[in-house]
């Protein structure tokens, strides 16, 4: 069983999964967190670094890992899309989509015609294994990638009903600090409209039929996401696990200076 197929098959039975962010454009990083036991990454194209030569050797490294990839594009653009998925990614995330014709765009950019517009080009493709696995890819891999869309605004949480009844659309995904944003109260996620719109947007998600995921962001951690029906937690980052690991390091070292100054 492939990782993107494991993760498919828990989200299938209500299972969570559970990934952090990739934002460094490091292929070291990726190789080193799909080696710990997450269920995916989510290689950041929006708010990371990684740039599309970034992003094969990001997918090559992880290729030998236990680890679904998926990319977060910078935007609904069918283009950029097709760049993604030829070179392998599992899924895609889609930021800030605000109606159900932003994300039929979104489906129809990462399903091959009939079901969608993808461009075709996979016999030089990395995904098609450029071009031995063509016709196994176009069959089969090409129809698994998953297809996600970000909520993060007023007008994406009136379009969730639309959007998870779209064909091939398989889940939709909470951007809790851009939500707040949109209305103007940036992390102020004590703000009723805030926690009124957060708990909207959940009950909406939980009686759609689709799976839904989310960041852990304060006063929601993780368990409350999961008891909430959250079925993707993205938590944390290769940037993130870095700075808190390096600091922690450099803490002992400084306090072990200051005692033996002061012995």
């Amino acid at each position: 069983m492939t990782p993107l197929q494991t993760v498919r098959q828990r989200l299938s039975q209500g299972m969570p999964v559970f990934g952090c962010w990739l934002a460094s454009a490091s292929s070291e990083a990726a190789e080193i967190i799909g080696h710990t036991g997450f269920d995916f990454v989510m290689i950041d194209q929006e708010h990371g670094s990684a740039d599309h030569g970034a992003l094969r050797g990001m997918l090559q490294a992880l290729a030998a890992t236990p680890t679904a990839a998926l990319v977060r594009v910078p935007a609904v653009d069918a283009a950029v899309v097709k760049r993604v998925l030829d070179q392998g990614a599992d899924g895609i995330l889609f930021p800030n989509v605000r109606s159900v014709a932003q994300a039929a765009q979104a489906v129809a950019a990462c399903r091959y015609p009939p079901q969608g517009q993808r461009g075709y080009g996979i016999g030089l493709a990395r995904a098609g294994t450029y071009g031995i696995n063509r016709d196994a890819y176009v069959a089969d891999q090409a129809a698994a990638v998953l297809v996600i869309c970000q909520i993060e605004s007023r007008e994406g949480v009136d379009a969730i009903g639309g959007m998870a009844a779209l064909s091939g659309l398989d889940g939709l995904f909470i951007g809790p600090y851009d939500l707040s944003a949109s209305l103007g109260r940036l992390a102020d996620f004590a703000a009723p409209e805030v926690a009124g719109l957060l708990a909207e947007a959940k009950q909406t998600l939980n009686g759609c039929g689709r799976f839904w995921g989310c960041v852990p962001y304060p006063g929601c951690d993780d368990a409350a996401l999961v008891a909430q029906g959250c079925r993707m937690v993205i938590a944390g980052s290769d940037i993130g696990f870095l700075r808190e690991g390096a600091i922690a390091r450099a803490d002992a070292l400084r306090r072990l200076r200051q005692s033996e100054a002061g012995s």
